[in-house]
């Protein structure tokens, strides 16, 4: 890349980075499903947060001392390092990079740097560390610290650290795949409960209110796990398990990347299909590591040909799930 070509593109990255912050941090409250909820508990006095994450409670701290608690600030706060980070680990990409910044955009920009701030900022260097997996695994355990420090659920992706990014066991990643789409159909609310058993004090407590939370308002019955994002996604992650060993056709780095995301959608699908019994688990934890789909669906275009088309593909199944989740979280 030429040093025109590659300011320009610094500066297009810039300019989105600051736009989406300030869209993010200047929302009108309520407009999403999470704002209200956030003004609320940053103007509670800090010993009812004892269960918030570290950081949540020293940007409270910040925004308190040095903007007077406004909650403009403190979601700018939040935007400027959650889509930061994103825009950071997405100009990374070898190529295509334009397009998984179109698919954050319509995929997570609202989901989580409008909505769901915290696991916003840690999906974002849960994002970076995968770059860091192919052969820098300190620097990706720091960013996957630095995320479980935003949100507790990011303790979940510690287990990518045991990735290679050079081969992928096919049939343990796409047999688990299988049977996780399988069985989800027979799994119960007291099999998660007796898991939870074993998990830290803090995850039982919560997946044990949140099944009390589902069951009052009857979202289980409402659920229905085998639906066209998922089983796209589940069907995409098989084309891709299938083409892996096509890649030679990219350089090293794309390749890496390739077999890293691949493996990361596979957990993406289990924890969807695993957690089927428990929505609000599914929905998030699937969501969290779905953010690869930032990587995934830039690397699949990759090794399908021709690569215009299979794009355009891709991209149109990615539009039809943004505009039905970003609909469904917008109370517009």
């Amino acid at each position: 890349m030429n040093k025109h070509k590659y300011n320009l593109n610094l500066f297009c990255f810039f300019a989105v980075w600051i736009i989406l912050s300030l869209i993010a941090g200047f929302r009108v409250p309520g407009i999403d499903r999470d704002s209200l909820s956030y003004i609320d508990l940053i103007n509670r006095p800090l010993d009812e947060l004892w269960f918030q994450e570290p950081t949540f409670l020293f940007f409270i701290l910040i925004n308190k001392f040095f903007f007077c608690g406004d909650y403009r600030t403190f979601f700018v706060m939040y935007a400027l390092i959650g889509i930061g980070v994103k825009v950071y680990a997405i100009n990374k990409l070898p190529a295509y990079k334009y397009t998984a910044l179109l698919i954050y955009i319509a995929l997570y920009f609202i989901l989580h740097d409008m909505t769901q701030i915290r696991v916003g900022v840690a999906s974002g260097f849960f994002l970076l560390s995968i770059f860091y997996l192919n052969g820098q695994k300190r620097k990706a355990f720091i960013c996957q610290i630095i995320a479980t420090l935003f949100h507790y659920s990011a303790f979940l992706g510690f287990v990518t650290l045991l990735f290679s990014s050079k081969k992928t066991n096919k049939i343990l990643f796409g047999g688990s795949v299988f049977f996780a789409l399988v069985i989800s159909k027979w799994l119960s609310q007291d099999i998660i409960i007796k898991i939870s058993e074993y998990l830290p004090e803090i995850i039982s407590f919560k997946v044990n209110a949140y099944i009390y939370k589902l069951n009052s308002e009857g979202l289980f019955q409402t659920f229905n796990q085998y639906n066209f994002y998922y089983l796209g996604c589940a069907v995409l992650f098989y084309i891709a398990l299938i083409r892996i060993k096509n890649a030679g056709v990219i350089d090293n780095d794309q390749r890496s990347l390739l077999i890293l995301s691949t493996k990361t959608v596979a957990l993406m699908l289990l924890c969807y299909f695993l957690f089927a019994p428990i929505p609000i688990f599914s929905g998030r934890f699937a969501e969290f590591f779905g953010i690869t789909l930032i990587i995934f669906i830039p690397s699949l275009m990759s090794i399908l040909h021709p690569a215009f088309f299979s794009g355009a593909v891709l991209l149109v199944f990615i539009m039809i799930q943004a505009m039905r989740l970003n609909l469904e979280i917008l109370n517009i």
